[in-house]
């Protein structure tokens, strides 16, 4: 949290050795896969939730504030109210610098808006976890062989049929259905088929959030 204050609140990717943010690195490649430049607004949802998570454990007086912050700011500045989805990287001014949609972004999405709708009782978190949700079923997951595509360009459109690779497939989906039904408190043995908040196992995500 302290290194994020010195970026207004936000999570900047690249730091040199003494921990000073480098805010040239790879300015000249803005797209790279890894190490893109900017900001990542997906790593933003991502922290909400591990703070909220880490606030379980071991509770400080800003986590919940730092959580909030992060999601706002992810939402604000990435999200396409257009088109639907979040953008990838925006720059320092808040310029868009990628603008695809890849699928472990939606998927830190709804968890982060469901762990703070469930943590603060604010139904506006549950509104952006059904519009996380409608726009991964739309256009992610892969309703006849299973699993998420991994990048759609703005437009919502997949450049190819490629899923995750195997080294991490729908680790992010499954692991935000789990985080979900953890926070919600569900026990999984009274889960069956006809009651699944994750509706089937190859979406792997709940698809209402109250």
């Amino acid at each position: 949290m302290d290194l994020a204050d010195l970026s207004d609140g936000q999570v900047w990717e690249h730091y040199r050795t003494d921990w000073a943010h480098d805010w040239t690195y790879n300015k000249d490649d803005p797209q790279n896969l890894f190490r893109p430049y900017g900001y990542l607004p997906e790593h933003f949802v991502e922290w909400t939730k591990l703070l909220l998570i880490l606030e379980r454990h071991r509770p400080e007086d800003r986590m919940l504030a730092h959580a909030q912050h992060l999601f706002d700011t992810a939402i604000g500045k990435a999200w396409d109210i257009e088109r639907g989805g979040m953008h990838y990287t925006f720059g320092p001014d808040g310029e868009i610098m990628d603008t695809d949609r890849y699928y472990w972004v939606l998927a830190e999405t709804i968890t982060a808006s469901a762990v703070l709708a469930l943590r603060t009782g604010n139904e506006r978190y549950w509104d952006w976890y059904d519009q996380a949700w409608a726009y991964s079923d739309a256009h992610f997951v892969d309703h006849q062989h299973g699993a998420w595509y991994r990048v759609l360009d703005a437009h919502g459109k997949r450049y190819d049929n490629e899923k995750s690779p195997p080294s991490k497939t729908d680790y992010h989906p499954l692991s935000a259905c789990y985080e979900v039904l953890r926070a919600k408190r569900v026990d999984p043995s009274t889960l069956n088929r006809s009651n699944l908040p994750c509706q089937t196992p190859e979406i792997g995500l709940p698809s209402k959030g109250r």
